[in-house]
């Protein structure tokens, strides 16, 4: 007999710990895949995604557009305007109404960027 069996998810459990069945795939998960609720995990990721989607349709566009520009050629990345980074390298949109007038951006300064224009945002709220 298996001392351990593997969920859906492909986590390792003991064979004899609980699992339970989420209330909207019906797919039965170990218990480590539920916080508080009766979903799973995976259906609580999916349905914040699908309400991410719906709530910002100009930045996912804007990122579709970049998207197959870089794989069509048309654009190229380049190093991080700050740095020069080339590694880790991200294109920032300043406006989304724009797709293909970006900043290119490593991580670092991406990230910083955002939390900048955060700041800009509550300040003037």
């Amino acid at each position: 007999m298996d001392l351990y069996i593997k969920d859906k998810v492909g986590f390792r459990m003991p064979a004899h710990d609980k699992e339970k069945r989420c209330v909207t795939c019906k797919e039965i998960y170990h218990l480590h895949m539920f916080r508080e609720n009766k979903t799973c995990n995976v259906c609580v990721r999916k349905d914040k995604r699908k309400k991410y989607r719906s709530a910002h349709p100009k930045e996912i566009g804007a990122r579709a557009i970049l998207k197959i520009a870089l794989k069509s050629g048309h654009l190229i990345k380049q190093p991080c305007e700050k740095c020069g980074a080339i590694s880790n390298v991200d294109g920032h949109h300043p406006d989304y109404e724009k797709p293909l007038d970006i900043i290119w951006l490593c991580r670092a300064h991406h990230m910083q960027e955002h939390s900048r224009l955060k700041l800009l945002s509550d300040g003037n709220a």
